[in-house]
């Protein structure tokens, strides 16, 4: 009789602990928004902000040789008034030097403009994002994080989105509220 009543006590206790096993093996996924992600944080990040400072450099550089330009075709409007033809060619070959400087500039400095984004996207906002879905996954038991646009998905509980702590994590590493 004890045996019996001992199995069945063993019996119960295995089966108590069975959703206890079943639990561990089966994964927790979350999924994340990254285009969400990057419109919210990498707008703001330092790699943008050094973007955007060279944007505004840009500007005020062919800002100030477009007035240079502007000056010297007011000089050689009157250059041409007094009838000084020597200085009015001189005029006109430094207007279509400081022209053609400005074109290249320009070329130049939008081609460095493109290189710097297309990098601050690939490199160091890649990994910093990757690390903070990591950091976020190993932290709350995540097996296997999904992308939120990936076009398989027919049905997800809310409650598996992680957007929300990746961008909150990312904001707090970098000091931001």
């Amino acid at each position: 009789m004890h045996r019996r009543l001992f199995a069945g006590a063993t019996v119960l206790l295995l089966l108590s602990l069975l959703p206890v096993f079943a639990e561990q093996d089966i994964p927790k996924i979350g999924i994340v928004d990254s285009s969400r992600i990057i419109s919210t944080y990498f707008q703001d990040s330092k790699a943008m902000r050094e973007i955007k400072r060279l944007k505004e450099t840009i500007a005020r550089v062919s800002g100030e040789i477009k007035d240079e330009i502007l000056d010297l075709k007011a000089r050689k409007v009157e250059a041409e008034r007094r009838g000084n033809d020597s200085e009015v060619l001189r005029l006109e070959n430094e207007i279509a030097e400081k022209e053609r400087y400005l074109r290249e500039y320009l070329q130049v400095k939008n081609q460095e403009y493109r290189r710097r984004q297309e990098m601050a996207l690939q490199d160091s906002f890649l990994i910093e994002v990757t690390e903070a879905i990591e950091y976020i996954a190993i932290s709350e038991g995540y097996t296997i994080i999904l992308e939120k646009q990936n076009p398989i998905f027919l049905y997800y509980a809310m409650d598996v989105d992680i957007t929300d702590k990746v961008l909150e994590y990312l904001l707090e590493k970098s000091g931001r509220p």
